[in-house]
């Protein structure tokens, strides 16, 4: 049964960090038996592209395999994703439970450590999560997610191919590079723009920090706009764009 739970958690993840189905299969009863609690890093509103495209996925995947996912948000807040992790394997009830790639993950640990002495899979998605991936594959733990730096890395390349863009020309670059795991697209960014001589005004968001993030990042950018417009190129690392688009307008 362990093997099916894995296989459960992980189509899950995988539902959770791709593009949700468009309509719903007929439902299966397979794994009527199997209880999930899915961490959400944010929340399920529209606001929060990312992440409600996560809570849909999930929504289709427990549709779609018979499980019954209690899905738990968090509105970006570490403590509170990590009390509701403590939460889940306090109480007993589930088989598996999905947390959220993060940086700065040290304090997850413990959490998971606990989760497998209880016998409870764990698994990942978004950033990586490299010590528990490294410690617990063997039992259950992987992830779901794309490897930000190769993202990063294509991105810039296509932006130079694309624009043309030369040595002293001026790019924008917003991204989370402070951030360990999640600023990999920023970084690698930073690194091909660097390297072809491209002028890079760069913003982190730090958006770790922030307890409204969509709001402090329009404001960031507004900012950075209203000092100067004579850039070639933006360079955007994020899951929202409503908040970049509202600052150029």
């Amino acid at each position: 049964m362990k093997a099916f739970f894995a296989t459960v958690i992980v189509v899950l993840a995988i539902a959770a960090g791709t593009v949700y189905l468009q309509q719903q299969a007929p439902r299966h009863g397979r794994f009527d038996d199997v209880a999930i609690c899915f961490i959400l890093a944010g929340s399920r509103e529209p606001s929060q592209p990312y992440t409600n495209r996560v809570w849909q996925g999930v929504l289709d995947a427990q549709h779609d395999l018979g499980c019954r996912v209690d899905i738990r948000e968090t509105n970006w807040e570490r403590d509170r994703i990590v009390a509701m992790i403590d939460t889940a394997i306090t109480l007993g009830d589930f088989d598996a439970i999905c947390i959220p790639g993060f940086p700065q993950q040290d304090e997850f640990i413990p959490f998971v450590d606990e989760a497998y002495r209880q016998k409870i899979i764990v698994t990942g998605y978004g950033v990586p999560i490299p010590a528990l991936e490294a410690a617990y594959a063997k039992e259950g733990f992987g992830r779901v997610g794309g490897d930000g730096y190769f993202l990063g890395e294509r991105l810039a390349q296509r932006m130079i191919a694309k624009f043309g863009l030369k040595a002293r020309d001026r790019v924008l670059l917003i991204g989370s590079v402070s951030e360990k795991g999640r600023g990999d697209v920023a970084q690698a960014g930073l690194d091909v723009l660097g390297a072809a001589g491209v002028v890079v005004d760069y913003i982190d968001l730090e958006l770790e920090r922030q307890g409204d993030p969509p709001q402090y990042a329009k404001q960031v950018v507004a900012d950075y706009l209203n000092e100067r417009t004579d850039f070639d190129a933006i360079f955007f690392e994020a899951s929202n764009v409503d908040y970049l688009v509202a600052a150029l307008e």
